[in-house]
């Protein structure tokens, strides 16, 4: 009887001690997933304090902060110019190359530009005449107060054959998207160019050294 007594004590008190460590498991647990909750919907508020949100019809657009949007402007910056130097300035040797560069930062526009480039058959051009082209930029403009990014370049574009220099303006205005632009290794920044138009591309000069 004393034993039996005795075993009860010890199951009731064995399972009061599972019964504790149960709880402490799963207030534990609970304290993780509350704490784990709290950083994300701090970093969630914390995110939302760094955007500005713009309402035109039936549409929102997003925008971060100035702090935040004046170092996505470098960003926007480096990406126009990348596009350039590879775009329009090559030689027989790097051609093909900087093409594909170029074609990975812009929509369907590069494409256009490629097809002209072929049409003209640049390519042989390059190497019949050992033609260098670089450009220069003179003026770059972006405007960060809304998404996708309205910008504008002034450059000019030279080519070069032996002592034969010859230049146009290369100015062009476009859009650059920042929404749902993945990066990758060809699109560091995840930006994208669209609605490219050159406007002017009329002569600057031709001259012999």
């Amino acid at each position: 009887m004393k034993d039996t007594k005795y075993n009860q004590v010890k199951s009731a008190s064995k399972a009061f001690n599972t019964l504790k460590t149960s709880f402490f498991i799963m207030l534990a647990l609970t304290t993780i997933v509350s704490v784990g909750s709290i950083y994300l919907v701090r970093s969630a508020y914390k995110d939302a304090l760094n955007r500005i949100y713009i309402r035109e019809g039936k549409q929102t657009y997003t925008a971060r902060v100035s702090y935040d949007l004046e170092e996505r402007k470098f960003d926007v910056e480096g990406h126009i110019e990348d596009f350039y130097l590879n775009m329009f300035a090559f030689d027989q040797h790097n051609f093909e190359r900087n093409i594909n560069r170029a074609l990975a930062l812009i929509g369907n526009d590069g494409k256009i530009i490629y097809q002209g480039y072929k049409e003209q058959d640049l390519y042989k051009q390059l190497v019949q005449n050992n033609i260098t082209v670089y450009v220069e930029f003179q003026e770059i403009k972006v405007n960060m107060e809304r998404e996708p990014y309205n910008c504008e370049v002034k450059a000019k574009q030279y080519w070069k054959s032996g002592q034969n220099l010859e230049s146009q303006h290369l100015n062009a205005r476009f859009k650059v998207v920042d929404k749902n632009i993945g990066r990758s290794s060809e699109n560091k920044r995840g930006l994208m160019i669209e609605n490219f138009v050159v406007y002017d591309n009329s002569p600057v000069e031709s001259s012999t050294f």
